[in-house]
């Protein structure tokens, strides 16, 4: 009897670890995933529905993951940043998305000069 209880015993702590183990490394992606979104400036939530055929402010500040009224240096930095994350051809991007990012920033940069 007490061999059956040591059999069940062992059985149930090694699911457990299993249990804990395969918990620690989804938290652990989830933590490495919330630090490469941090380190690209993408933003936390993704916009449902496609592009307008006139891009609005609103639009291009969704586009680019800042505000409308954000300060041209920051407009110049997440535009800067989405280039560089290998969205530009040159880089194996799409040119239909270079060209959305492209026209977003001219749309912010435009009304603040």
């Amino acid at each position: 009897m007490q061999g059956l209880l040591l059999i069940a015993y062992g059985r149930s702590s090694a699911a457990v670890a299993t249990g804990l183990l395969i918990a620690g490394i989804g938290i652990t992606g989830k933590m490495m995933q919330r630090a490469s979104r941090i380190s690209l400036n993408m933003p936390k939530f993704y916009y449902k529905g496609g592009f307008k055929e006139q891009m609005t402010r609103v639009e291009a500040g969704q586009i680019l993951g800042v505000s409308p009224s954000s300060p041209e240096k920051r407009i110049v930095k997440a535009h800067m940043g989405l280039m560089m994350s290998g969205i530009h051809p040159d880089r194996g991007g799409s040119a239909y998305l270079t060209r959305k990012i492209n026209e977003a920033k001219e749309q912010l940069v435009k009304k603040k000069r």
